[in-house]
């Protein structure tokens, strides 16, 4: 069984994720994944450089991400063109690392699930939420932005009030309300889900 997890930049995703690796559950990073990818990946890395029509590979063999990032971050064009290499590699990526696996159910982590809407391949997916100004803090610390170039990110997801209503489970990460007591409750509930 397959169950996405996902939630806007800054709401604990892979926090909430490294909980349930805890608990012996399998969990596939979609954008680690992607990185990886996009790095070890030669024809991928080619195409990408074809579709952005600059030299995006520095002479080490290893992609300029930052320049990848300015070429793409205002340009939806670029994006969805960027995407729509990517995202098929990310795609067979993730069949072969699940049939690799054996925990109950696997957990597929990915900010933008509904997004691409891919919900479809999850049995269930669980959204990690947490109020905007402590996404913001946190953003703002872990990657050392402004509030501006954060708030700019955030807006290029989707409203957590619109993934709330898709989502079939929602863990609250705000500091209120205790994490690993969320999580192991929901472990449980999804056990029965995929038994």
């Amino acid at each position: 069984m397959i169950v996405g997890i996902t939630g806007g930049i800054g709401s604990g995703k892979s926090t909430v994720a490294t909980i349930f690796k805890q608990l012996g559950i399998a969990v596939y990073d979609t954008d680690s994944r992607a990185k990886q990818l996009m790095q070890e990946n030669e024809a991928l890395k080619n195409s990408l450089q074809k579709v952005l029509q600059k030299t995006i590979i520095n002479a080490d063999g290893s992609l300029n991400r930052a320049l990848i990032a300015s070429l793409i971050f205002n340009n939806t064009t670029l994006l969805q063109k960027v995407n729509a290499l990517v995202h098929p590699a990310v795609a067979e990526d993730f069949t072969e690392w699940y049939k690799r696996q054996s925990s109950p159910y696997v957990l597929k982590e990915s900010a933008l699930i509904f997004e691409t809407n891919t919900q479809h391949l999850c049995a269930a997916v669980i959204l990690v939420k947490a109020p905007l100004e402590v996404r913001v803090k946190r953003v703002m610390k872990r990657n050392g932005l402004s509030k501006e170039a954060v708030l700019e990110r955030m807006n290029n997801q989707w409203p957590q009030e619109k993934k709330e209503t898709l989502a079939n489970f929602s863990i609250e990460n705000g500091g209120e309300v205790s994490l690993i007591k969320q999580v192991v409750k929901l472990h449980q509930e999804l056990l029965k889900l995929g038994g």
